[in-house]
Order: C-alpha cells, then sequence, then structure tokens
C-alpha cells in the first residue's frame, strides 16, 4: 500500500460523517492500514497469515470483517471474535475493545511479551503497555503510538505511520 492510500483513509476520517462512513468502518480502515505499515517477527505468521482478533467488542468484530480475506504485505488477513478462553498471543493484532482501564490492562497483560500489535481505546491503554490508543479530538479520530513498548516486541512502525500519530512516552 502507497503513503497515499494510508493518507486517503486518515483523511476519510476529517471527513467521515460527511462521506457516511461510522466510527467502526474508519477504525476498520485504521487497522488495515496498521498491517501495512507495521512488520512482525517472522516467526509471528509461519503460514503467511495475519491474524487480527478482537476481543470485548463484537459489533467492530462484525464491522471488521470488511477486511478479512485481504492481502497486506503479501500476508492474508483474517478476521476473528474473541472471547477469555482464546489464545491472544496468537494474533498479529489484538483490538482490545473493552472501556475500563482495568479490563484493557488485565488483557495487555496476557500477551505482555508477545509480538502483538495492540489497539485500543481506554484512556490509559499506551501508559498501560498497549501500542497504539484511538482517541477522538476535536470530533476527528485520532491515534498514539507508545513506540518503546512497541520496540520491546519487536514490532517495526514505519516512519511513515509515525509520523501521523502522537508518539506517547512511557515507561515500560
Amino acid at each position: 500500500m502507497t503513503t497515499a492510500c494510508l493518507l486517503l483513509v486518515v483523511s476519510s476520517v476529517n471527513g467521515a460523517a460527511a462521506n457516511g462512513l461510522t466510527d467502526a468502518q474508519v477504525r476498520a480502515g485504521f487497522l488495515y492500514n496498521f498491517s501495512m505499515f507495521v512488520e512482525w517477527p517472522a516467526a509471528v505468521m509461519p503460514n503467511g497469515t495475519l491474524l487480527v482478533g478482537v476481543i470485548g467488542d463484537d459489533a467492530f468484530a462484525t464491522t471488521l470483517q470488511m477486511i478479512d480475506g485481504r492481502t497486506a504485505n503479501g500476508r492474508k488477513i483474517a478476521v476473528r471474535a474473541l472471547d477469555e478462553s482464546d489464545d491472544l498471543r496468537r494474533t498479529g493484532i489484538l483490538y482490545i475493545g473493552v472501556s475500563d482501564d482495568r479490563l484493557a490492562a488485565a488483557l495487555l497483560s496476557r500477551v505482555a511479551d508477545a509480538p502483538v500489535l495492540t489497539v485500543g481505546a481506554t484512556p490509559r491503554f499506551a501508559q498501560m503497555g498497549g501500542v497504539v490508543r484511538f482517541y477522538t479530538d476535536e470530533s476527528k479520530l485520532r491515534f498514539e503510538i507508545n513506540v518503546a513498548r512497541s520496540q520491546q516486541l519487536d514490532l517495526r512502525i514505519s516512519s511513515k505511520l509515525l509520523s501521523l500519530a502522537k508518539i506517547v512516552k512511557a515507561p515500560q
């Protein structure tokens, strides 16, 4: 995917309502772009499939089906709704759709040492060890990235993606 495609999705955030996109569709677009601009260790996807898991938000998991089966950097994307009994560590991207910091922290602890791009929206998500946090600023969906955490997990985030994010400096 080119930078133009990334910017297209980002610019759609500014006019999401005008374009008829829901917040969930915009977040799905962001997750797809994240799959294009993040590199995982080779062992994470031995069969060439990037598993995008969603826990705590079944409605978003349904919306995210729009990227199921697509290809990103030569990897097929598989989207799955997950629950408490699933192995969260097998995901490449894990969207944690809970609204409570305590619940988010408990889920983050289950993937603490795994190279999983964790994405959530609770107020302290990035400070608690999540990699990407969605937030709203002036009615626009934005995201912040905990770069130190991504480096600890051996996730390489493109400078193109980083240039669009608010960088979080959080001790880990």
